[in-house]
């Protein structure tokens, strides 16, 4: 009985697992406000110090070291990195997931 659930319930349980995941690497808010030092910065609150240090997107550089728009947008697609092979190895279950609904019949 439960070997016959796991399997139909295994496209669901991936897409959650999978949705949590996203959720959980992309949190933002609570890291930037609790963490008091730029070194235990999660990688997206890093990124986003970067970018505010940087002038990338119009702001002055506030750090010593001169950070180039082109460095931090390859630290943009490094942070994405990790997201995009989840999400390759978990397509077909995704996309099933999706749609176990929708069958008729």
């Amino acid at each position: 009985m439960m070997r016959i659930f796991i399997l139909l319930a295994k496209p669901a349980i991936i897409m959650i697992a999978f949705f949590s995941f996203v959720g959980s690497w992309n949190s933002f808010f609570l890291p930037y406000i609790m963490l008091t030092s730029p070194r235990l910065a999660t990688l997206q609150t890093g990124l986003q110090l970067l970018v505010s240090g940087s002038g990338a997107l119009g702001g002055g550089n506030t750090s010593n070291i001169p950070i180039h728009p082109p460095e931090v947008a390859l630290a943009a697609i490094i942070s994405i990195l990790p997201i995009l092979f989840v999400f390759l190895f978990a397509q077909k279950h995704l996309v099933a997931g999706q749609t176990a609904g929708a069958e008729k019949g």
